[in-house]
């Protein structure tokens, strides 16, 4: 589930445009506002998790919504480029898309307290190798 609905992102385009809503833009960008929010989030999980963040902590993350929105506007703005609407330049897109790169270096951070990757509940019990194949060999 993305940081952002589809509706808010939408409202953050028109914004971008200065349209007086989102109900000004074309038709056919609507499905393209609603595949950059999901793609954003993809772009945000599949970093973080190959930064070794678990999903829980991804979901926490205070930045989340911030960044699945700059995202989003990166992969809509691309689209935008690549049909040749709105007379958008390459150069400018790559410059705002470096939000995605960020994504290998950002800090983590749930409720204010960073975050580390992995950082889970240390458990504590006995160790049970009754069904193990092999087991811990207690003689040197």
């Amino acid at each position: 589930m993305a940081f952002i609905t589809t509706d808010a992102f939408r409202t953050t385009v028109a914004a971008r445009l200065g349209q007086a809503n989102s109900a000004s833009s074309p038709a056919h960008w609507g499905p393209i506002a609603d595949d950059a929010v999901a793609s954003a989030y993809g772009a945000i999980v599949s970093a973080l998790s190959g930064r070794l963040f678990t999903p829980d902590q991804i979901a926490a993350w205070d930045r989340g919504a911030e960044y699945n929105r700059r995202i989003a506007l990166c992969h809509y703005f691309r689209e935008a480029a690549l049909r040749g609407d709105g007379g958008y330049d390459a150069q400018s897109i790559e410059a705002m898309c470096q939000c995605e790169a960020e994504l290998l270096t950002v800090k983590i951070t749930a409720n204010g307290a960073i975050v580390y990757p992995g950082m889970g509940r240390i458990s504590t019990g006995e160790y049970d190798t009754s069904e193990d194949l092999h087991t811990m060999c207690d003689t040197l």
